[in-house]
């Protein structure tokens, strides 16, 4: 299969095998030893150039294993089940918008690009859509600091990070009732924050058919990256060191919110394939009456899949 994204083979050679840690970080996992290595080859850089260079090499490798990963935990056990692939970004880009926020011409070819999915999805009668993804106002915000040549006040980036955000909450928004039939099943984020207070995308969005999903570890205690919201984050799942295969063959465990969004989709997946008359909402009613009970700081459910799967037929 070929991949939407590889960096070039040297990058892969000389930093591959850091890419535990580097998702590690991205999770804010920092006191790990995988993270630790990471950072002490940061540290060792001094050169502002070489760091810049050193990071997008970092970035790359993050990129080059994420959708495999996620897409081997949502085919686990589903011998039988068919995966599309989605491209969020454009191929040959590791750090998207880096130093920068997207133009109006590029938020409409997000628009459009998630407009061909949407039609995608309904043509082929998808059920099942795992979004392992999330756009922060606050890391717009952060870009936009280094246009000061269009956004010289801190008054105008902020300006501009909310109309990019509600230009994507709003696309998000189409997406999922043009696909009313189709479950979503979206990562919560890894900032330990609560998606609504701010208003990350489409993790804060309301929709009958859309699940966003917090992370815990084997053991099911709460991740201390994963983000949060009493009222939208209702159901967890293993996301901490998860493995999966990446593009080089290797099973590596990965940590995030992109690793238990998946798992419930996968859950969700199986129930379908026991029950295919449950809407979106029956199942997502149906895996959170049947997980088991997450502890403080918020109540909230983990996917039980075994009794998910029994109560699926008796559904039937």
């Amino acid at each position: 299969m070929e991949l939407l994204y590889e960096p070039a083979p040297e990058v892969i050679e000389e930093y591959g095998g850091f890419l535990r840690g580097i998702m590690d970080l991205r999770a804010g996992m920092a006191s790990t030893e995988a993270a630790q290595q990471v950072l002490a080859l940061m540290r060792a850089v001094t050169d502002p150039e070489e760091l810049e260079t050193l990071e997008t090499s970092l970035d790359a490798i993050g990129e080059w294993a994420h959708g495999t990963h996620v897409a081997g935990i949502m085919l686990a056990g589903l011998p039988q089940a068919e995966l599309a692939i989605f491209r969020s970004a454009w191929a040959g880009e590791a750090r998207l918008y880096h130093h920068r926020g997207p133009t109006d011409e590029e938020l409409a070819a997000e628009r459009a690009n998630v407009e061909a999915i949407a039609a995608f999805i309904r043509a082929h009668e998808i059920r099942v859509v795992n979004a392992s993804l999330g756009f922060g106002e606050d890391y717009v915000a952060s870009q936009l600091r280094h246009e000061r040549d269009r956004y010289a006040t801190d008054e105008a980036v902020r300006e501009r990070a909310a109309a990019v955000q509600a230009h994507r909450a709003e696309t998000w928004r189409q997406v999922f009732a043009a696909c009313p039939d189709t479950l979503f099943v979206v990562a919560a984020g890894n900032s330990n924050r609560d998606i609504v207070e701010y208003g990350d995308v489409p993790a804060s969005l309301e929709a009958e058919n859309l699940v966003v999903v917090g992370a815990v570890n084997r053991f099911g205690e709460w991740a201390t990256f994963t983000n949060s919201n009493p009222e939208r984050v209702r159901i967890f799942d293993w996301g901490v060191a998860v493995p999966s295969l990446v593009p080089s063959g290797e099973t590596v465990p990965l940590s995030g919110t992109s690793m238990a969004s998946p798992n419930v989709a996968n859950a969700a997946a199986k129930v379908l394939a026991l029950n295919p008359d449950l809407t979106p909402a029956e199942v997502i009613a149906l895996l959170e009456e049947t997980g088991d009970p997450i502890a403080a700081p918020f109540d909230g459910r983990i996917v039980n899949e075994v009794r998910a799967l029994r109560q699926a037929r008796r559904r039937r």
